[in-house]
């Protein structure tokens, strides 16, 4: 505002000292007012640029940008880190489904690795299904996943003696109910380690 101020101020006094003359003689001498408002826009100028100088300087000074911390490493069992895909030890399938999904892949891959990488661990897979369909189909639903999981596993590098399969069916919901939400928690194969 100061500079907008100053601006009109220097354009006024410019155009009144270019129509001040009245041709009749021939003067060299400067207006004093013109020089002084010239002499105070260099120097606010001057002094605008030491001040955000130093402003940015002292805004740099009082906010430290913290460096991202180094978390300990986990000391734990590998299972049970809660950094790892391997803490998630259950796989969920959409409805009438054993078609494992790419984010279960994911989990899936972590726990292969670990099982190669841990000869004497062993997993045995829980086939689980809701309550729609008979017990039967249910039953054979849930082998249809946990064996879906079992052949992932192996070609993925387990040895087949790391691995044990069974089917529960509807027999162990994950959650009692008789809606979506309850039924999408029982659609489940569990990775159970029996051996670390």
């Amino acid at each position: 505002m100061k500079y907008l101020l100053l601006g009109f101020l220097l354009v006024g006094v410019s155009g009144l000292v270019g129509c001040s003359s009245t041709g009749d003689t021939a003067t060299d001498e400067v207006d004093p007012d013109l020089i002084v408002v010239e002499e105070k826009t260099e120097d606010l100028v001057e002094s605008e640029a030491t001040i955000s100088a130093a402003t940015r300087s002292d805004a740099a000074d009082s906010v430290k940008i913290a460096a991202p911390e180094k978390k300990a490493a986990y000391l734990g069992h590998p299972l049970d880190n809660p950094e790892s895909p391997l803490v998630r030890k259950v796989v969920y399938f959409e409805f009438d489904q054993s078609a494992i999904s790419d984010e279960d892949k994911v989990t899936l891959n972590a726990h292969a690795d670990y099982l190669i990488g841990n000869p004497g661990a062993h997993i045995r897979l829980e086939g689980h299904a809701d309550e729609r369909g008979t017990r039967e189909y249910n039953v054979a639903l849930g082998e249809r996943r946990a064996g879906g999981v079992n052949r992932y596993l192996i070609l993925k590098g387990v040895a087949a003696s790391q691995l044990d399969m069974i089917s529960y069916g509807e027999e162990r919901p994950a959650k009692l109910g008789h809606e979506e939400r309850s039924w999408s928690l029982n659609r489940r194969v569990e990775l159970v380690y029996t051996k670390r």
